[in-house]
């Protein structure tokens, strides 16, 4: 596995994660990425879950950093979630038990050295005082009585999300969390959950694959890779432990999602509210200031209508899981690039409100087709076939250090006017030769793709290539390349 591989060289370099966030940023690599890619260990690396490596260290102590890292966070997480217990089951405890202290409606009917000389203490349910075990059993039955609604209609196509385990387990995340923070549940925190569970999961089964082998590019041993494969493996034994650390980190860390559910002490209005403002006045009018007329003067749509339900969950409703997945790899690493200069980061300001402008400019051909057709589409997102262009122009128009960290392919051909204007014209034009030798790496980087396919389906025994119709992976790389033919072709004339 290259992922492997890949991890414990950056570790001997003591390049993590900043190499990790220069490698998810390359569109020259992760437009084609495989099915592969371990996402969520990732997600860890980039959001400081993983310690990073350490200057003096090589793979073997940086193994060692990382185990008893892991091992704290297990018990940190076992020690918060008996404590949720303890609290939740507090009515299973005899009724007589828990009245075993007077009720104390005034001065006069008892006093504190009273309740303290029976051991017993002020549970009066009519005045629940703030720190009382009834106070907080009944807050944590609220909790769970919304989550639990929320979580029983997640419909989401993997089979994990069949399972009876899989819902508690994202009830009792969401659980520790509200408890740990002293908040309540909102809306929408379920199905951020469950995505980095979903994720979690799939990490997990890829690293335990009897199928898996090291593939290595570089001089790495394979006894390293093996270390670091099982020292992740150790991390994802407990798994609701990293997913619930994962959310935490995304919720009140750098990212700071938590103000796009919970008022900022520092804004008057939620900071979803004012991301969504922001990119439909000022960044769509940047992108498209006809559009931005469109939407904000003759259709009169109020951004709050829909970029709400985008910006909050971080785009999970309108795309894939696995487009999501992606997504949410390039924000973070986004914000580790901020983290690594010691600057401030804004979901309102970085890739999020780049992206949800260039999805509005992406279906722009629908929204011009009446205002009742214009809100239906941007609330029902149509699907995306294809995200990497349009991840890639939205970095393009995100200001900030990232910029400094990405390699792009080539100029996006939506954005090159030749080839509208040739279309117009009716004429041919010739691509210049930066455009003809990235074509030829194109067309080269595919082709050593289906070949690696090509061994890897060699059956030993007889030399017969094994290429079922319903393998994905190959006929995606020969559909690529008879894009690129196609396009070669047309911009090379006869």
């Amino acid at each position: 596995m290259e992922e492997l591989a890949f991890f414990t060289k950056c570790i001997r370099d003591d390049k993590m994660p900043s190499c990790l966030a220069r490698d998810t940023l390359n569109f020259n690599r992760t437009f084609f990425r495989g099915d592969d890619r371990l996402s969520f260990t990732r997600w860890s690396f980039l959001l400081g879950i993983y310690p990073p490596s350490s200057v003096n260290g090589g793979v073997q102590q940086y193994a060692d950093l990382c185990r008893n890292h892991i091992a704290d966070l297990q018990a940190s997480g076992n020690r918060l979630w008996k404590n949720v217990v303890r609290t939740e089951h507090t009515d299973s405890v005899p009724l007589e038990e828990k009245k075993k202290g007077r009720l104390k409606f005034d001065q006069s009917s008892s006093s504190d050295s009273d309740a303290a000389s029976m051991g017993g203490t002020d549970m009066n349910p009519l005045r629940p005082v703030q720190e009382s075990e009834y106070a907080r059993e009944f807050v944590l039955r609220g909790i769970r009585k919304e989550a639990h609604k929320d979580v029983e209609r997640l419909f989401w196509e993997p089979s994990l999300f069949d399972r009876s385990q899989t819902r508690k387990d994202i009830e009792d995340i969401l659980i520790m969390y509200c408890v740990q923070n002293a908040c309540d549940y909102k809306q929408g925190m379920h199905e951020v959950v469950a995505l980095c569970y979903y994720a979690a999961h799939r990490d997990a089964d890829l690293l335990g694959s009897s199928s898996w082998t090291v593939v290595s590019k570089d001089a790495i041993l394979p006894a390293e890779v093996h270390l670091m494969r099982e020292v992740l493996l150790f991390s994802y034994t407990e798994i609701v432990s990293l997913v619930y650390a994962v959310f935490a980190a995304l919720m009140a860390g750098h990212l700071s999602l938590k103000h796009f559910f919970f008022r900022n002490p520092e804004n008057e209005d939620l900071d979803v509210l004012r991301c969504a403002k922001r990119v439909q006045s000022e960044l769509l009018l940047s992108l498209d200031p006809s559009l931005h007329q469109l939407l904000n003067t003759t259709y009169q749509i109020e951004s709050g209508c829909y970029l709400v339900r985008w910006l909050r969950v971080l785009f999970i409703r309108e795309f894939s899981l696995f487009q999501t997945v992606f997504i949410w790899e390039v924000l973070f690493a986004e914000c580790c690039i901020y983290h690594l200069q010691h600057r401030a980061y804004s979901l309102c300001d970085g890739f999020a409100a780049a992206l949800a402008a260039r999805m509005i400019h992406h279906v722009k051909q629908v929204l011009i087709k009446g205002a009742d057709t214009a809100l239906r589409c941007l609330v029902t997102y149509p699907p995306v076939d294809t995200i990497m262009p349009l991840i890639e122009n939205a970095v393009r128009h995100t200001e900030g250090p990232i910029q400094a960290y990405v390699v792009y392919r080539t100029p996006a051909l939506d954005d090159y006017p030749r080839v509208q204007q040739r279309h117009q014209m009716g004429g041919r034009c010739r691509p210049s030769r930066e455009h003809i030798e990235f074509y030829g790496e194109r067309l080269d980087s595919i082709a050593r793709k289906m070949e690696n396919y090509r061994v890897a389906n060699l059956d030993k025994r007889d030399g017969i290539h094994l290429l079922p119709e319903n393998d994905s992976a190959f006929y995606e790389a020969l559909a690529e390349i008879k894009k690129m033919r196609d396009t070669f072709l047309y911009d090379m004339g006869d």
